[in-house]
């Protein structure tokens, strides 16, 4: 995901943080993709970061009826555990609307 002469320090996406990626963007992230830690926060992909993946290949996949009953089923589990907002959590609003929101900028505490 991240740019490969990026000399931060990067991890690889757990299956949880790829079906986010699915759910919210609708692009499949392959196992053992690699993030830089800036791009995370609390083992959570920013919002920011969620706004800059992009597919870099397009083409078909093949699934057998396992894999599809598997992926429905973890897109409808993440869809009823998303929340709409978290003021918390940074990967629910991008800078502007948290600021639109609140007056406040990002990670500013009172």
């Amino acid at each position: 995901m991240c740019k490969k002469n990026d000399v931060a320090p990067s991890k690889v996406l757990s299956k949880e943080q790829q079906k986010m990626v699915f759910v919210r963007r609708g692009i499949v992230v392959p196992a053992g993709t690699r993030c830089c830690r800036r791009h995370l926060y609390n083992n959570h992909l920013t919002f920011d970061a969620l706004q800059q993946i992009t597919a870099a290949k397009v083409g078909r996949m093949t699934f057998d009826a396992n894999s599809v009953i598997e992926l429905v089923t973890d897109c409808c589990t993440t869809i009823q555990n998303m929340k709409t907002f978290d003021f918390d959590d940074p990967t629910s609003l991008n800078e502007e609307s948290y600021y639109n929101m609140t007056g406040l900028k990002k990670g500013i505490s009172c």
